[in-house]
């Protein structure tokens, strides 16, 4: 009988250990399950870039600054410890664009992005390649464009010469598409930054070369164009892409060959900037989108009147460094006596 108690004992003890035993393996394979799903995660938000950054969890500012070109282009994106630069104005303010990004400490260039192949745009490239180490270079593809001046000229013996110094077997210049044939989509810092244009590979006209891009920090986004066109804009509405922004800056300056009512519908901003230069011989910004401004009633913020604008958000809030501007066209800012920046 004795025997029997025991053998019974040993039996149950037995189960016990066996049922602590499979408790135990469910318990290690949870905590694994729960390690490979936070890598995953991860992993996601870091190579495709995860919207998690829209949900208004954001640490640090976003910074944005249209510097003052005169009539040109050149914005500085700062998110975190990662710089953007957007064109570099013409070849006489490459050094007007060099010196501002020093006199704020930037030693690096993440991502320098070349919209489209004109003189006010990317006159200035080659000065700020040869001064800054580069992360990655994004200009369309224009092979197919014989471009001959020497400001575009300089652009390309600059390149070279950062290929050659860097010596990693590739060039730092990309195209705003993948090999896929997909819009590039990418973090800097905190915010996201993801492609819109130019949708063909060859246009009759070089502005519609335009690499155009939405910036996405927190709650606030910024729609950039370059000098996109009616068409490229009417290209980048039927991408499909959320489009609204917070922040427009003025396509062309403020030309009436940009800027259409369908496109300012689409991107609803709260702000518009405009980089353009006082008393330029085009007239910019344009009466006609002037009026449609203030229609709208977007506050303007205009280099030709205050200088660099500068923009500073939390994600939630947004910052100037200005007051907003008039609606007058370049003409009128002139005839009306309002000098701007030009005599500052």
């Amino acid at each position: 009988m004795a025997n029997d108690k025991g053998s019974k004992r040993k039996a149950f003890m037995r189960k016990v250990i066996k049922l602590l035993e499979v408790v135990l393996c469910l318990i290690l394979l949870s905590m694994v399950l729960q390690v490979l799903t936070e890598v995953f995660i991860a992993f996601l938000e870091q190579s495709i870039g995860t919207e998690t950054n829209y949900n208004g969890e954001t640490s640090g500012t976003l910074e944005m600054h249209t510097i003052d070109v005169g009539q040109a282009d050149s914005i500085l994106i700062r998110c975190n410890d990662e710089v953007m630069l957007v064109d570099c104005g013409t070849a006489s303010k490459g050094d007007d664009v060099t010196k501002y990004l020093q006199d704020l400490h930037i030693e690096k260039i993440d991502v320098l992005v070349g919209t489209h192949p004109h003189d006010d745009h990317m006159g200035g490239m080659a000065e700020v390649i040869n001064n800054f180490d580069i992360g990655v270079l994004y200009v369309p593809n224009i092979d197919d464009l014989e471009i001959t001046t020497n400001w575009f000229l300089n652009f390309l013996k600059a390149v070279d010469a950062k290929d050659e110094e860097y010596n990693n077997g590739k060039s730092i210049w990309e195209f705003p598409k993948d090999e896929n044939g997909n819009f590039r989509r990418f973090n800097l810092g905190n915010a996201v930054v993801q492609f819109l244009a130019p949708s063909q590979d060859s246009y009759s006209n070089k502005n519609n070369y335009s690499i155009a891009m939405r910036i996405s920090f927190g709650e606030v986004d910024i729609m950039l164009t370059g000098d996109a066109e009616a068409l490229a804009e009417k290209e980048i509405i039927s991408t499909g892409y959320n489009l609204e922004s917070e922040i427009l800056k003025a396509g062309h300056h403020g030309s009436d060959t940009s800027n259409t009512k369908e496109f300012l519908e689409a991107v609803n901003p709260q702000y518009v900037i405009i980089s353009a230069g006082f008393g330029n011989k085009y007239d910019h910004p344009i009466k006609s989108v002037m009026e449609r401004l203030e229609r709208m009633k977007i506050p303007v913020y205009r280099t030709d009147e205050s200088g660099t604008i500068i923009m500073q958000t939390d994600g939630h809030n947004i910052y100037f460094n200005t007051d907003p501007g008039d609606y007058l066209s370049g003409e009128e800012l002139v005839s009306e006596g309002m000098y701007g920046n030009w005599f500052k």
